[in-house]
């Protein structure tokens, strides 16, 4: 029996430790104080969900209760979780425009396992005027049911505008932490707009399956503040992914993001889709990024020299990088610049592994260094 409790405890410590690893690197909030007296400001005002759960509702999240939450967001403009985790279905809670989702100090949504490839366990679709308070949301990586898809996501923003998201904790998605894009409509053959104006902040994302954040179709969008780590499942297993798709893609701003032991790369830009498209132009900005041990830092790919590709124009700028402990490399630039928008690095703080003389690239004119 005492060999038991000593195996229980050096499982139960290291887990702690692993999870202390990354949460030690969480970057300073950004505007805490006013996130928390609009929040408070919102409390006064909110609709109370627990007040739609069935009499004799248990509070150990052992019990579905996707039903009763939809129908009290249905009915009113600003709402407040249950102060209690709450187990969530697959099918997820659909948000509406004009609306406030507050996350008390102990509400979470844990998702039932599910054998689905794709769910959203909060979807945000062609929707606008958003705002979700301190969403705490547990996906199925560790119970899933089967081993196919990568789309299984937290918060699935697709075709919405001014969507804001603050101090997210985002663990265990199918696929991604949260995902920005666009709506296909592939019965009518329809793509509905980018979305537009998307903020998340203070986000704590970790062991999510794809990506922490993707950012596929949007114009405008801040990401500031969050701490992404342990992205390993399928490939790009990146912290943020940049990978425009057939709509915008421009005014990214990543300010201040730690990514941390990510299973490819801490930022990948990827831009092999908008390089074959017409809307070709895409802009990003990378400031005061800090990539903790992932093989590659910051990598700008996917325009490849050949016939079925068209030059991407615009600008991505990486200001003041702090990248260590990579083991391939650093950055990771695609050698062929013929086609590439402008990458402008400057301001290094601390890079291991970036070879500056940028040997092999193609047409040294598209990428500036400046220290």
């Amino acid at each position: 029996m005492k060999i038991l409790y000593v195996t229980i405890f050096v499982v139960w410590f290291s887990l702690g430790c692993a999870q202390d690893a990354e949460r030690q690197h969480q970057p300073s909030a950004y505007n805490q104080n006013s996130i928390n007296i609009e929040f408070d400001n919102y409390s006064d005002k909110a609709s109370d969900l627990a007040k739609y759960l069935p009499s004799g509702y248990i509070k150990d999240g052992s019990i579905d209760y996707t039903r009763y939450l939809q129908q009290g967001i249905d009915e009113n403009a600003i709402v407040s979780m249950p102060d209690f985790p709450v187990l969530i279905n697959d099918r997820g809670l659909r948000l509406r425009s004009n609306s406030v989702i507050l996350f008390n100090k102990n509400s979470s949504l844990k998702l039932i396992p599910s054998k689905k490839d794709t769910y959203n366990i909060l979807e945000v679709h062609r929707i606008k005027n958003v705002k979700i308070f301190f969403p705490k949301i547990e996906g199925d990586i560790l119970t899933h049911l089967g081993k196919a898809g990568e789309w299984g996501m937290g918060i699935g923003i697709r075709s919405s505008k001014n969507i804001q998201i603050y101090n997210p904790e985002i663990t265990n998605c199918w696929g991604d932490g949260v995902y920005v894009g666009v709506i296909w409509d592939k019965v009518n053959g329809r793509i509905y707009d980018e979305s537009e104006s998307i903020g998340i902040y203070n986000g704590y994302f970790n062991n999510n399956g794809r990506n922490g954040i993707s950012i596929v179709g949007v114009k405008g969008m801040k990401v500031y503040n969050n701490l992404i780590a342990n992205t390993r499942r399928v490939f790009p297993k990146s912290g943020i992914d940049i990978e425009p798709g057939p709509k915008l893609t421009q005014e990214i701003v990543l300010m201040n993001n730690v990514t941390y032991k990510n299973g490819a790369r801490g930022i990948d830009i990827f831009l092999r889709k908008i390089a074959k498209g017409k809307e070709n132009t895409t802009s990003a900005k990378i400031i005061n990024h800090k990539d903790i041990g992932s093989p590659i830092g910051i990598r700008i790919a996917g325009y490849k020299s050949n016939k079925r590709m068209n030059t991407v124009k615009g600008n991505i700028e990486v200001i003041s990088p702090n990248l260590t402990g990579n083991r391939l490399k650093a950055i990771e630039i695609e050698r062929d610049q013929r086609f590439a928008p402008i990458i402008t690095i400057k301001d290094v703080k601390h890079v291991e592994g970036f070879d500056y003389t940028l040997k092999g690239v193609n047409s040294k004119k598209q990428i500036r260094v400046i220290q």
